[in-house]
């Protein structure tokens, strides 16, 4: 048994090392994949525990108790412990022996440097108000700048501040700079300059986004609003506690704040252990596909070896060697070359990591931290050795099937083919092992699902290892989060769902593959043109057009991914700038704090103004109503007034599709202009009298003037809110939305005044531009990578198909430079043939991203241009796919190019 192995191993490597550089393709392919799949499982796991180990400080010790409704920094109310509730929960907290930080945050505001000749554009910021001797309870903050410098030792009492470097890049702010905040005109100094990692979390993501800043609560009671008061508590206890004490701790809070909402580090925790589980096994799911092109090359490069060494097979046979055993011989081969590619594949891996964790960065909003994972190492070794197995077995049946006699008749063709039986025992084999691999991966995740199902919660898989302080939450077993839990009643198996899926995508996969092998078999049929050169590479690209359709669908694959993001991300972005001024009538917006009355707002803007050159003003005002019909039920109606100096200002609003659109000469007249679905309805067409019940009962009566369309804009009420001239209805509203029109010499001075008057919140329209930008950059940030891991993988496997097709080809090519062509042009035929594989899979790649962007944006009602930037994009997209084409033709054809005729024709 044992001489047996090592003869089978002995022939294995042999055939390897015969195959020279057309297995070391076949190599590369699966290090490609397993490369691919180590790097995606390795940034799983570093987002998974960078969102459970950061959970102590990111909830400001053991339990944070909030008096406000948002647990995020940004959007959260002003409501504020009570003096007595906050002292009632700091002395509870000292009984315990606990460390305690009250502080402010939530407080949506704005700061915007300013030196003697200029002012900077305002940021929008996070803001913690604190007493730095106590915050955070967990750890020192240091700065970045002062180097080191704690946080207590930067704010010391006065008009302080301190950023996060996010901010400070962006605004250009620096130590010592003075800055303006909002709320006050008294300038503000930056003290230091700390990581923004500090307060970033996926709760806090926005701080990311655009900075924060701390400012000492003290100060901010005489400078900014005496009434600033905590609104939340961090508590950090001395030693570990258990998740039933914890429980006692939030009960006791509860008898002394009832109002006031407790989160603890285990909520966390077991939030993000699911997260973090789903996240890795879809993460893991997209880059399986990189595998699979690995499996698909070797089994290629099998295939043509097979099919060069038939005579060696019928001879081996010839010597008595059986079916079973030539079976096992090219089994052993392929799991050689699994098993070198994939050892490959963990060091190529390693390094990729580092670069793919830059990306899941970007997604999470947090530093990664690097390191070396080895259930990612022995995750991506044996996914790559079982599609290896996997994808050898056709190779495998196909040298079976060589027949002894046809050693006899050596000068013939024989190509051993499988039968369709037997093809189909073959494709079944291959989508239910695949499904079960796939199944086995999101298994974790099924097993939570049917936990919370269960439990109608969240649970952990192992509450011991959650107590706090406990470092066992880094620890390997870990990553299992739950036991083999069966699924629910009507929850399908993993497996099974495994199954189906895999057979969905083969069956979309291979229609593609047959549309692809069409279109290659028109291009092989496409007029040269009388060029010689161009027609040998049209014939030799639809010679294999098989494996030549299967190299587009992976190229395809890539630059449709990377495509559509940049297309839909850029043409956003695009159609949102177009759009905005034009929908609110200007590009400084303002919103008035809830409660405050419209007169005293618009007094403090036109103060806040009065030496600033406005363009335009505009006032919108929302309105609620019962609209009332004879013998029919009142309908809810939400309508606007649009108040404003601009004699454009209905331009944008909609299209008309009956009627007109209210004019600027419109103002006091009793017109309304409904929405088209609205009138359609209820019956009403234009020229009609429809009567409204306002909210303080009062009724108005007006003339239905037109019906709009819904339209592509951004207006507050929406596509379904009608408009009413200014002066018609008689009460105030008491939601209004303030836009000006300000000169972009201007903007950053309007803006820095605005951001004074307390009542009112003003951004520019360009502030929405940079958080869609930033949520794009963040969403994408994931299906990016793993479209450049796919289009590397679909490289490798593009210059495995060239070197295989020039292995096939070297009678071919003997042939033709026997006749007298020349080494250089044989090269500019592969090229050509190359290059034309490249620019197909990029058009029709970039095109799908274009038709599929149409499609979506038809059917949403917002036509998404293909912007500036993105055609600069799908450029480069196919400049790539050319020299993707070409690096593969250099690395696989021109050493086969420079071999002699001789040896060539010898060879065959």
């Amino acid at each position: 048994m044992i001489e047996r192995f090592g003869f089978y191993l002995r022939y294995a490597l042999r055939n390897i090392q015969r195959g020279g550089r057309w297995t070391a393709l076949a190599v590369l392919c699966i290090t490609a994949g397993v490369a691919t799949v180590v790097a995606l499982r390795s940034m799983g796991l570093a987002i998974g525990d960078t969102l459970t180990n950061n959970v102590r400080i990111e909830t400001k010790g053991d339990l944070l108790i909030r008096s406000d409704e948002s647990f995020g920094d940004f959007g959260a109310s002003a409501e504020s412990f009570t003096p007595a509730e906050l002292r009632q929960l700091q002395d509870w907290a000292e009984s315990k022996g606990a460390k305690t930080s009250a502080f402010m945050a939530g407080r949506n505001m704005q700061i915007t440097k300013t030196d003697a000749e200029r002012v900077g554009r305002p940021s929008f910021i996070g803001s913690y108000f604190i007493d730095s001797q106590t915050y955070p309870p967990t750890h020192t903050i240091g700065a970045l700048d002062p180097p080191d410098v704690p946080l207590a030792d930067l704010l010391t009492g006065g008009n302080d501040v301190v950023i996060s470097d996010n901010l400070a890049s962006q605004s250009g702010i620096a130590v010592g700079d003075s800055v303006r905040v909002s709320g006050t005109r008294e300038p503000y100094t930056v003290r230091g300059i700390v990581s923004a990692a500090e307060e970033t979390s996926t709760t806090n993501f926005l701080n990311a986004f655009f900075g924060f800043a701390y400012f000492d609560l003290a100060n901010a009671r005489a400078t900014l609003d005496e009434e600033f008061a905590p609104n939340r508590i961090g508590v950090l206890f001395p030693d570990a506690v258990s998740e039933d004490q914890m429980r006692v701790y939030i009960d006791e809070i509860a008898q002394i704040a009832p109002q006031a909402s407790v989160t603890s580090t285990f909520d966390l925790l077991q939030r993000y252990q699911l997260v973090a589980q789903y996240l890795r096994d879809f993460i893991v799911v997209m880059g399986l596909g990189a595998v699979l092109i690995g499996g698909v090359g070797i089994m290629n490069t099998m295939l043509v070896l097979v099919r060069r060494r038939t005579s060696e097979i019928a001879a081996v046979k010839t010597f008595g060697v059986k079916a079973s055993q030539v079976a096992t011989l090219f089994f052993t081969e392929a799991l050689l070359l699994g098993f070198v590619g994939s050892v490959l594949g963990l060091i190529v891996g390693i390094g990729l990591s580092v670069i793919v964790n830059q990306y899941g960065s970007v997604a999470l909003r947090q530093p990664l931290v690097w390191q070396i994972y080895p259930e990612a190492l022995v995750f991506g070794f044996t996914l790559g050795m079982v599609v290896t197995g996997i994808f050898g077995v056709a190779p495998i049946l196909t040298a079976v099937r060589v027949r002894p006699n046809i050693i006899l008749r050596p000068n013939e063709s024989h190509l051993a083919a499988l039968g369709i039986l037997q093809s189909i025992a073959l494709l079944a084999f291959v989508t239910i092992s695949l499904g079960l691999i796939v199944g086995h991966i999101v298994r974790p995740s099924f097993e939570l699902t049917a936990q919370r199902l269960e439990a109608g919660q969240t649970a952990p898989a192992n509450p011991e290892a959650l107590l706090i302080g406990d470092e066992a939450n880094n620890d390997e077993d870990q990553q299992d989060v739950s036991p083999n839990v069966p699924p629910p009643a009507g929850l399908p198996s993993p497996y099974l769902l495994g199954v189906i899926g895999v057979a969905v995508t083969f069956l979309i996969f291979a229609v593609i593959i047959a549309i692809l092998w069409l279109i290659v078999l028109i291009i092989g049929r496409l007029p040269s043109f009388g060029m010689v050169t161009l027609r040998l590479a049209l014939r030799n690209l639809s010679t294999s057009r098989l494996r030549t359709a299967t190299t587009l669908l992976a190229l395809i694959a890539g630059m449709l991914s990377l495509s559509s993001i940049a297309f839909v991300g850029e043409g956003t972005r695009e159609l949102l700038n177009i759009q905005l001024n034009r929908s609110f009538g200007g590009n400084v917006l303002v919103f008035p704090l809830p409660g405050i009355p419209s007169t005293f707002v618009k007094s403090g803007l036109d103060n806040a103004l009065q030496d600033i050159d406005v363009d335009y003003r505009t006032v919108i005002s929302n309105y609620s109503a019962a609209l009332r019909q004879a013998e029919a039920e009142p309908t809810d109606l939400s309508f606007s007034v649009w108040d404003s100096d601009n004699p454009d200002i209905y331009g944008a609003q909609g299209t008309v599709r009956a009627g007109r659109m209210l004019r600027a000469d419109d103002r006091g007249q009793p017109f309304i202009a409904l929405p088209a679905e609205i009138a359609d309805d209820l019956g009403i067409d234009v020229g009609q009298q429809i009567t409204l019940a306002l909210d303080d009962d009062d009724e108005i009566t007006l003339e239905v003037i037109g019906l709009i369309e819904s339209a592509n804009t951004f207006s507050p009420g929406g596509s379904s809110s009608a408009l009413v001239p200014p002066e018609v209805i008689p009460t105030a509203s008491n939601s209004n939305l303030y836009s000006y029109q300000v000169p972009d010499e201007d903007l950053n001075r309007a803006l820095a005044e605005l951001s004074s008057v307390v009542t009112v919140f003003s951004i520019d329209v360009s502030f929405i531009d940079g958080l869609l930008s930033r949520l794009i950059d963040q969403f994408a940030a994931i299906p990016t990578v793993v479209g450049l891991l796919s289009l590397f993988a679909a490289a490798v496997i593009m210059a495995n198909t060239v070197a295989l097709a020039t292995l096939e080809r070297r009678r071919q090519i003997g042939i033709l430079k026997a006749i007298g062509l020349k080494s250089g042009r044989v090269l500019r035929v592969m090229l050509i043939e190359s290059s034309l594989v490249g620019l197909l899979s990029a058009g029709i790649g970039i095109g799908l991203s274009a038709l599929l962007i149409g499609l979506l944006s038809t059917a949403g009602g917002i036509a998404i241009p293909l912007p500036a930037d993105a055609r600069t994009t799908a450029l480069a997209l196919l400049a790539a796919a050319v020299l993707i084409g070409w690096t593969a033709t250099f690395l696989s054809a021109r050493v086969a190019i420079r071999e002699r005729v001789m040896n060539v024709l010898r060879y065959d």
